[in-house]
């Protein structure tokens, strides 16, 4: 593609991101005003992101194995429970539960409850210092 042509494109994955960014806004202040957020519009935001994911970095996920990338997405999120869910997007593979069950036999303490996991130690069971970014 030619510059012109990455341009164009990259324009419009900026609108497409700015248009999720007020569906996450919307949902958002719906939360603050103690109302429920309509599951479509998380529904959408998520597509709309992982369509902008797609076109803008083809099938490419961030560098690592599966396991390395769950292990970094608990060690950030270190003292908050994440979601399966969540760690299945992190891993992009259908074999995700495998490797927290792999980073457990490693000796990191990943405890589960109600479909959420929780890094509660690593593999030198140390507790993990909690990310100060939430």
């Amino acid at each position: 593609m030619d510059g012109v042509g990455e341009s164009r494109g990259a324009t419009i994955e900026v609108k497409r991101l700015r248009g999720v960014a007020g569906m996450v806004d919307s949902i958002a202040t719906a939360l603050e005003e103690d109302r429920l957020a309509e599951p479509a519009t998380i529904d959408e935001a998520i597509a709309q992101l992982r369509g902008v994911r797609r076109r803008l970095f083809g099938g490419h996920r961030t560098s690592g194995s599966a396991r390395e990338r769950i292990r970094r997405y608990l060690e950030n999120n270190a003292g908050r429970p994440v979601a399966g869910e969540e760690l299945a997007e992190i891993a992009g593979i259908s074999e995700w539960a495998r490797r927290v069950r792999e980073l457990r036999e490693e000796g990191y303490v990943i405890e589960e409850t109600g479909g959420n996991y929780l890094l509660v130690s690593s593999g030198d069971s140390d507790p993990p210092a909690p990310d100060r970014r939430h």
